[in-house]
């Protein structure tokens, strides 16, 4: 089984988002709604399999990545994003001059 994040933007999402939202779930094993146009899933298929799958609901206008998870992706968790609308926070001072966008604790 791989994971893979599926980004969308679709031209009518009153129209095409639930035949989408089917169609991913008929081929994941597991499946989380990351945020707005993105879902995370779980699945045997392959990145070319899922696209090919997913096309057959989309409409022109339609735009869909579908991306393999490998060993270094990085998430902003819920929590930091609620604290960050409240106040700056920092990051440690081995990373506060880095250009590199660098997964690391956070302090708010």
């Amino acid at each position: 089984m791989k994971t893979y994040l599926i980004t969308y933007d679709l031209f009518n999402p009153q129209k095409n988002l639930s035949d989408l939202a089917y169609a991913i779930a008929l081929i994941a094993v597991s499946e989380i709604h990351v945020m707005p146009h993105v879902r995370q899933i779980t699945t045997s298929l392959t990145a070319s399999d899922i696209a090919a799958h997913l096309s057959a609901v989309l409409t022109e206008g339609d735009r869909l990545i579908v991306t393999e998870m490998g060993a270094s992706e990085a998430f902003m968790p819920n929590q930091f994003a609620i604290a960050a609308q409240q106040g700056p926070c920092s990051r440690p001072d081995s990373l506060a001059h880095s250009a590199s966008p660098v997964a690391a604790e956070l302090t708010c």
